[in-house]
């Protein structure tokens, strides 16, 4: 069996990322143990730290933000949702205790019809999957190149989706340049006082935001879009507790955390 190019390339990329991780690893160990050798599972701990937040960060990094420029770049077409298929798909989820357990979920991938610059009709599937069933005759902004094997949807849900990707990125990379800066010997206290920044100017609230616009979403669509997913009045009802009970926090995130600060 003959390998292709994107095989050879593969097994490159992949024993340098272990042989990176192995170093860094290594790095990392002498000096949270102060020189002393680590017996076997302490380094593959290590090992296995640094080789998976590496592999996420170098994937996601060339992946999203190619995604990116080719939303923008590829032209653009007016599709009609023509069809859809279903699957159940496994699904991770935390109860009420701060367990996890699986449990499977219908997701829905929708198929559209465009006609492309050669004035070809085409039918892909879409690049997105929900658990919302799509409705036939639905009109939707995509981009396509000629040999593209789906057609990826150009809206704000994609956008977001892509955003959040991108942030995920930057989260992954700053956790591993603090685990670079730590095992080579560096002060810590710039990469702590940046953590912190991060921490409560971007995370906390990007994602009481997000949140609170999407309880707000779901009291909007139910009243004034007639419930396009369906839900039940409790669940509104819920969805407006929270909302309010999130207030508080909206309310310091926008002002600074002023009512803190001495």
């Amino acid at each position: 069996m003959q390998l292709t190019e994107f095989g050879k390339s593969f097994i490159v990329l992949f024993m340098l990322l272990v042989i990176w991780s192995i170093w860094l690893s290594q790095k990392w160990i002498k000096r949270s143990s102060n020189g002393e050798k680590a017996g076997c599972l302490g380094s593959g701990y290590f090992f296995l730290i640094v080789f998976s937040i590496s592999s996420l960060f170098f994937t996601f990094a060339y992946v999203v933000p190619q995604s990116l420029y080719h939303l923008w770049s590829k032209p653009s077409f007016d599709a009609v949702i023509t069809g859809y298929h279903s699957e159940w798909v496994d699904e991770t989820r935390t109860d009420s205790n701060g367990h996890s357990y699986t449990t499977q979920v219908l997701m829905h991938t929708p198929q559209v019809t465009f006609v492309d610059q050669n004035h070809q009709q085409i039918t892909l599937d879409n690049s997105i999957r929900s658990g919302r069933v799509p409705v036939i005759g639905e009109h939707i902004q995509i981009v396509y190149a000629v040999g593209d094997d789906h057609a990826q949807e150009k809206s704000m849900r994609s956008v977001l989706l892509l955003l959040c990707a991108l942030f995920m990125v930057f989260l992954l990379g700053f956790v591993l340049l603090c685990i670079f800066a730590y095992s080579l010997g560096k002060d810590m206290q710039p990469y702590r006082t940046a953590a912190l920044f991060i921490l409560m100017k971007i995370v906390i609230p990007l994602g009481t935001m997000a949140m609170f616009s999407m309880l707000c979403y779901s009291i909007f669509a139910y009243f004034y879009l007639g419930n396009p997913n369906e839900l039940p009045f409790w669940v509104i009802g819920l969805c407006g507790f929270f909302a309010m009970m999130l207030l508080p926090l909206l309310y310091h995130i926008l002002t600074g955390w002023k009512a803190y600060q001495k």
